[in-house]
């Protein structure tokens, strides 16, 4: 049986209504965009010398980038930088070699992001389904000179609305002459059951700065903070069934984030086809 265009007209006007309040449905639970925060503070004091440096850069756009300061007796530099596309390791830096005594020294570099995600379903599974393993792995790391003045911190956090679900690992390291410790690191390797549709926080962070009134002398050092994140859908089977979870959910992750899982939108132009109507 053929409809008329007549009879498809309320059809068709049907499922417009129908995608209007699915949208104004996915909108109210749409997730935040990623908020990135970068950016690299130089400043040096010495005898003839009031130099400072700043950039900062697009929240929604970060990259990686070097800011450097040098002239007589001092060159420092201040570094962001980002790993793999997929998922994005970022390092703070900040790099200093001063040649004379009595400089003074405010050095920075800071590199933050705040995203959300959820565990979506991709297809209908064998079997109810109300939680999936997602697999969160994390290194976090930081490295200080043996003296005054350097600091370098890492951390990383996931957080589950509505459940007690909670990852936390912060590393904060300050230089010491009198301490040996000059590198510190953690390892998350954890498989929270996440329910689908819940939406989950993440917060990331590494930074590195190097603060002095007066260098006692000739002086060369660095400090860094690492961050590196892995979050995936785990690689398990669903009980009851031989069919990975992988096959049936997918992470939707704030847009924004690099390694975001795109979901694919009903538009106006696919009604159309559905009813054939031009």
């Amino acid at each position: 049986m053929t409809l008329s265009r007549h009879q498809m007209a309320p059809l068709f006007l049907a499922a417009t209504l129908l995608v209007l309040l699915a949208g104004r449905v996915e909108a109210q639970f749409a997730l935040s965009p990623a908020i990135w925060d970068e950016n690299i503070s130089l400043q040096v004091h010495t005898v003839g010398n009031n130099n400072t440096s700043y950039t900062g850069s697009d929240p929604l756009a970060p990259e990686s980038h070097t800011e450097e300061l040098s002239g007589t007796g001092y060159d420092v530099t201040g570094s962001v930088q980002f790993g793999s596309v997929e998922y994005p390791e970022g390092t703070a830096q900040v790099m200093w070699d001063i040649g004379e005594a009595g400089a003074a020294l405010q050095l920075s570099s800071i590199l933050s992001i705040d995203f959300q995600l959820r565990v979506i379903e991709t297809a209908t599974p064998p079997v109810s389904v109300t939680e999936v393993p997602v697999d969160i792995l994390a290194n976090g790391s930081v490295s200080v000179e043996q003296f005054f003045g350097p600091r370098a911190t890492s951390s990383f956090q996931f957080r589950v609305l509505g459940t007690s679900i909670l990852i936390n690992k912060a590393l904060d390291l300050y230089g010491d002459p009198d301490s040996t410790t000059t590198t510190d690191q953690f390892t998350i390797d954890e498989t929270p059951l996440v329910p689908p549709d819940e939406t989950a926080i993440v917060s990331m962070s590494a930074t590195a700065s190097m603060g002095t009134v007066a260098t006692g002398g000739a002086a060369t050092g660095s400090a860094t903070g690492m961050i590196d994140p892995v979050i995936a859908i785990a690689d398990q089977t669903i009980p009851g069934t031989s069919s990975s979870y992988r096959d049936y959910y997918a992470i939707e992750f704030s847009e924004g984030y690099d390694a975001q899982t795109p979901v694919k939108r009903v538009t106006f132009g696919r009604i159309k086809q559905l009813y054939n109507e031009r």
